[in-house]
C-alpha cells in the first residue's frame, strides 16, 4: 500500500518538486514522514493547501502534526536555501494548537486551517521582528498586525516565518 502511494504521489507531483528532488531539497520516492492506521502519506510538508485542509477537517492529521513536518523541514534545509529572515516556530505551534482546539470543540476553524504560510518579511506582524530585508530596521518589531496578517490568522493558517525579499521589496 505504500508503495502503491507513492506511486500516486509521484504521478500528481509538481514538476517543480521533480527538479528540487535532483538538488536534494525533496525526499526521494517513498519518503513516509508521517504513517496512519491505513494511510501512507508522503511528506506533510509537501501537500498543497487544499489537501492539508481536507486532511485536517477529516481528522486524518492534526495541525500540530502540519506545523511540526513543515517546521522540521525548514530545520534541515533552511541553512542552504536561506529562504527565511525569521523563523516562528513557536507562533505556528501556538497557532496550530489553537486550530487543533477548536475542531476538537466542534467549531469551524477557519478555510485555511492548518496551512503554512511563510509571511513575506515586509508585512507587520505583533511581536515578531520585521525588517523589510534592510539592516536600517534590524531591531524593528511592531506593536500591530498588516490587515493581510490578520485576515491570514483568522482563517487559520500557520505562521512559519518570515520570507526573504530584497530591501523593501524594491526589486535589484
Amino acid at each position: 500500500a505504500e508503495r502503491a502511494a507513492s506511486a500516486r504521489w509521484a504521478l500528481h507531483r509538481p514538476a517543480h518538486h521533480r527538479r528540487l528532488k535532483t538538488v536534494g531539497l525533496l525526499p526521494l520516492e517513498g519518503g513516509v514522514d508521517l504513517e496512519l492506521p491505513g494511510v501512507a502519506m508522503p511528506f506533510l510538508y509537501g501537500r498543497s493547501a487544499r489537501e492539508l485542509n481536507a486532511l485536517l477537517k477529516t481528522r486524518q492529521v492534526r495541525a500540530a502534526e502540519i506545523a511540526d513536518s513543515v517546521l522540521e523541514r525548514v530545520d534541515r534545509v533552511e541553512p542552504r536555501v536561506r529562504a527565511y529572515l525569521t523563523t516562528t516556530g513557536d507562533l505556528a505551534r501556538s497557532q496550530a494548537a489553537e486550530v487543533d482546539r477548536r475542531i476538537e470543540a466542534g467549531e469551524t476553524p477557519g478555510p485555511l486551517a492548518g496551512v503554512p504560510v511563510a509571511l513575506k518579511d515586509n508585512l507587520c506582524t505583533t511581536g515578531v521582528r520585521t525588517t523589510c530585508g534592510s539592516k536600517i530596521l534590524s531591531g524593528f518589531v511592531p506593536p500591530y498586525d498588516a490587515t493581510v496578517v490578520k485576515r491570514l490568522a483568522a482563517a487559520g493558517t500557520l505562521f512559519v516565518g518570515k520570507a526573504n525579499l530584497d530591501e523593501f521589496a524594491m526589486g535589484s
